[in-house]
C-alpha cells in the first residue's frame, strides 16, 4: 500500500474511534495494530486530561464557590421534593454517583452514570 492509502485507513480508524468514544458506552472492538491501539489510548487519555485537568482552573474555583453558596441556601422544599424522599438511601447513592462524574472515562459513561442516578432516585 502507498503512504496515502495507509493515511486514509488510519484517518478512518481515528474517526471511528473518536465516534465510539463520544457516543458509545464503551469501546467494544479491539484494534489489531499495536500502533493504532497506542494512538487510540493516547487520544482517550489526552481528551480526558483536557476535559478534567488535575488542578481546578480559576473558572472552576469561581463556579465551585457559587455552587457552594447556592447549596447553602437551596433546600429540597424549594424544588418541591418531599422530605421523606431525601431520607431514602437511593437518594444518597444517586448523589454519590453524580459527584463522581468527573472520574468517568467518556461522555457516554457520564451519561450512563447520570441515567443510573436518576433511575435510582425515581425508583425511590
Amino acid at each position: 500500500p502507498t503512504l496515502a492509502e495507509v493515511a486514509q485507513v488510519e484517518e478512518r480508524l481515528l474517526q471511528d474511534y473518536i465516534g465510539r468514544f463520544m457516543f458509545s458506552r464503551s469501546i467494544t472492538y479491539t484494534i489489531a495494530d499495536p500502533a493504532t491501539g497506542a494512538t487510540a489510548s493516547t487520544i482517550t487519555s489526552t481528551l480526558h486530561e483536557c476535559l478534567f485537568p488535575a488542578q481546578p482552573t480559576d473558572s472552576d474555583l469561581r463556579l465551585q464557590r457559587r455552587l457552594e453558596l447556592l447549596a447553602a441556601w437551596l433546600r429540597p422544599r424549594h424544588l418541591e421534593v418531599p422530605a421523606a424522599l431525601m431520607e431514602m438511601p437511593q437518594v444518597e447513592e444517586s448523589a454519590l454517583l453524580l459527584r463522581s462524574l468527573h472520574a468517568q472515562c467518556s461522555p457516554a459513561d457520564m451519561l450512563a452514570a447520570i441515567a443510573g442516578a436518576f433511575s435510582g432516585t425515581t425508583s425511590a
